[in-house]
């Protein structure tokens, strides 16, 4: 038996120029919203938050299409790529 699937919609021509957006404004989102999840549309920053389920909720909430959603980075984040029982996998490793 063989399945086939729809192919995923095209993003819009919008989705492509905001995420030009987030990339080209990375320095001044940093400063605004550091090691967080953003959501942008038309340009805008519509959600924000550490987490990024509270992003994907607050964007469902508002019923838009192709928002684009990235982490905004400040400073050196170094990543663990293991799992052990004491950690989180991919959970950022903190110096003090």
């Amino acid at each position: 038996m063989t399945m086939e699937f729809a192919s995923p919609p095209r993003p819009p021509k919008s989705y492509w120029r905001d995420s030009a957006w987030l990339e080209a404004h990375d320095a001044e989102l940093a400063e605004l919203y550091a090691n967080q999840w953003v959501a942008v549309l038309s340009k805008k920053v519509i959600s924000h938050s550490a987490s990024l389920e509270q992003v994907l909720n607050a964007v469902e909430k508002q019923e838009v299409n192709f928002p684009v959603i990235g982490f905004v980075e400040k400073g050196i984040q170094v990543y663990k790529n293991f799992a052990s029982k004491h950690s989180r996998p991919n959970a950022p490793i903190e110096f003090h």
